[in-house]
C-alpha cells in the first residue's frame, strides 16, 4: 500500500494506542490527515493524545506477590478503601518529531490535520467517506 492511497480519517478523538499509531503515519510516511467537524475556521488535530502504557496499584501488588515480592520496601502499599492509584511504566513518543520538536513530548505538541471537514452531520459513513475522496 503506498503512502499516497492512504488517508487518516478522524474527528480528533483518536487517543492512545490510536494517537500513536496516526502520529508515526504521519511522521514517518507523510500520510493526508482529515479532521471531520470542530470549530469553524479553527485548525483541529488528528488526534487527541499519545499513548503508553498504565497499570493499576491493585496489579502491580498482585505481580509483586505471584514473584515473592511481598515483603519488600519497593512495592507500595495498598491504600485506602475507595482510593487508586495509575502507574505510567511505559510511555511512547515517536523517534522524530515534525519541525524537529525531538525535545517535546507528543502531548504537549500541536500537530493539524491536513484537510478539515466542517460537517457534522452526515447521512451515512458512506456519505462521509465520499467527501473524504476528494482529499486524495
Amino acid at each position: 500500500l503506498q503512502k499516497m492511497n492512504i488517508v487518516i480519517l478522524s474527528d480528533g478523538l483518536c487517543g492512545s494506542t490510536c494517537g500513536i499509531f496516526a502520529s508515526h503515519l504521519d511522521q514517518a510516511d507523510h500520510v493526508t490527515t482529515v479532521v471531520v467537524g470542530g470549530l469553524l475556521g479553527k485548525s483541529q488535530q488528528y488526534f487527541s493524545y499519545p499513548g503508553g502504557q498504565v497499570m493499576q496499584l491493585d496489579r502491580i501488588r498482585s505481580l509483586a506477590h505471584a514473584i515473592n515480592l511481598t515483603r519488600s520496601q519497593e512495592i507500595p502499599k495498598a491504600l485506602p478503601k475507595y482510593a487508586s492509584l495509575s502507574y505510567t511504566f511505559q510511555e511512547i513518543y515517536p523517534w522524530k518529531s515534525q519541525e524537529d520538536l525531538d525535545e517535546i513530548p507528543l502531548e504537549f505538541q500541536y500537530r493539524p490535520s491536513t484537510y478539515r471537514l466542517y460537517e457534522w452531520d452526515w447521512s451515512s459513513d458512506a456519505e462521509l467517506y465520499d467527501h473524504t475522496l476528494q482529499f486524495f
